[in-house]
C-alpha cells in the first residue's frame, strides 16, 4: 500500500513555520493545561451571558426567527451557511444569522467561504473591522453589490490560510510512502480545502507559494508525488494522495492511489510527457484530472 500513516515531513514543516509562527503571534501559541482550564472556563462564562442578553441563539430560538422548519435550519447547517458554538454540551448560534437588517442570503454564502477556520474565528471575521476593508467590517459590505464582490474575495483569501495543500516530490518508484527519504522538491500553498484535491495540488505548483529548492529539478525516470493537507490548529496532517509515474519514450505512466473517506480509491493513466521538471510533469497530470 502507498498510503498510509506517516509523520509530518520536517521538510515540509519547515516551509510553512514561519507563517505557523505568525498565526501563533496572533493569539495560537502553546499554552499549559492550567490555562486552558482557565481560558475554556472563560469562554464559557461569556458564551452563557451572550445566551442570556441574545447575542446566541439555541437551535430552537434561531429556528423562530428565522421562520424555518426543522428541516430547513438543518439545510443551512449541513451547508455551513451557518455556525455554532458549543455550551454546555448544546450548539449555541450567533444571533447576526437571524438580523434581518442583513442580506441574509450574502451572508450565509461569506460564511460557506469561511468555514475552514473555527468558528471562533469566523465570527471575528465577519464582525470585526479590517484596513483592507477600508476599516469596515464584512457585515457591512453585504448590501452593495461592489462591496460584496470585493467582500467575497477577500473571503476566500482569508479562508485560505486556514489550510495548506503540499505535494511532495521523491527520487525512484518506491513501494510505500517514503518515511525518512529527503523529498528532492516541495510546494505548498494556502488554499480552500473544499476545492477539490486535484485543482488543489494543481494550485501549490502554479500559484505564488513555498518552494523547496526554489526551482524544480528536471523529472527522473521515475519519481512519487505525496499530496497532503495541513490544518492550522490541527496537530499532524492529512495523506491525500499518492501519484507514482515513470517516465518512458516520451510518456508520463502514472499509478494514483488516493484517500476517499476511510476507502482508497485507486487509478492510472499514460499521458504525453511535458516540460522537463517534476512540476512540469506532475501539473500536467493535476490538471487533466481537475477538468
Amino acid at each position: 500500500m502507498l498510503l498510509c500513516s506517516t509523520p509530518l515531513d520536517e521538510e515540509v514543516s519547515d516551509l510553512i513555520s514561519n507563517d505557523r509562527q505568525s498565526k501563533r503571534d496572533s493569539g495560537y501559541g502553546t499554552i499549559n493545561h492550567e490555562d486552558l482550564l482557565a481560558m475554556r472556563e472563560r469562554v464559557t462564562r461569556e458564551r452563557r451571558q451572550q445566551l442570556a442578553t441574545g447575542d446566541l441563539l439555541t437551535r430552537e430560538q434561531l429556528r423562530v426567527r428565522l421562520q424555518v422548519t426543522n428541516k430547513g435550519l438543518s439545510t443551512l447547517i449541513s451547508a455551513e451557511s451557518i455556525f455554532a458554538f458549543d455550551l454546555d454540551g448544546e450548539d449555541v448560534f450567533p444571533s447576526l444569522f437571524s438580523d434581518k437588517r442583513l442580506n441574509l442570503q450574502r451572508l450565509y454564502r461569506i460564511a460557506k467561504i469561511i468555514a475552514a477556520a473555527p468558528p471562533e474565528s469566523r465570527l471575528d471575521f465577519l464582525t470585526a473591522r479590517s484596513g483592507a476593508l477600508g476599516g469596515r467590517a464584512p457585515l457591512e459590505l453585504l448590501a452593495d453589490d461592489v462591496d460584496y464582490k470585493e467582500l467575497r474575495r477577500f473571503a476566500s483569501g482569508w479562508a485560505g490560510e486556514y489550510s495548506r495543500t503540499s505535494v511532495s516530490f521523491f527520487a525512484g518508484e518506491q513501494v510505500s510512502v517514503p518515511l525518512d527519504a529527503a523529498p528532492i522538491y516541495i510546494a505548498v500553498v494556502e488554499v480552500d480545502p473544499r476545492a477539490s484535491i486535484w485543482k488543489r495540488a494543481l494550485n501549490a505548483l502554479i500559484s505564488p507559494g513555498h518552494r523547496k529548492p526554489h526551482e524544480a529539478p528536471i523529472a527522473p525516470s521515475a519519481f512519487v508525488a505525496v499530496i497532503e493537507r495541513v490544518t492550522l490548529g490541527h496537530s499532524g496532517k492529512e495523506l491525500e494522495a499518492v501519484a507514482r509515474c515513470r517516465l518512458d519514450e516520451g510518456r508520463i505512466h502514472v499509478s494514483i492511489e488516493r484517500r476517499v473517506q476511510k476507502d482508497v480509491e485507486t487509478m492510472t493513466l499514460v499521458m504525453p510527457l511535458e516540460g522537463t521538471t517534476v512540476s512540469d510533469a506532475a501539473e500536467h497530470v493535476f490538471r487533466a484530472l481537475s477538468k
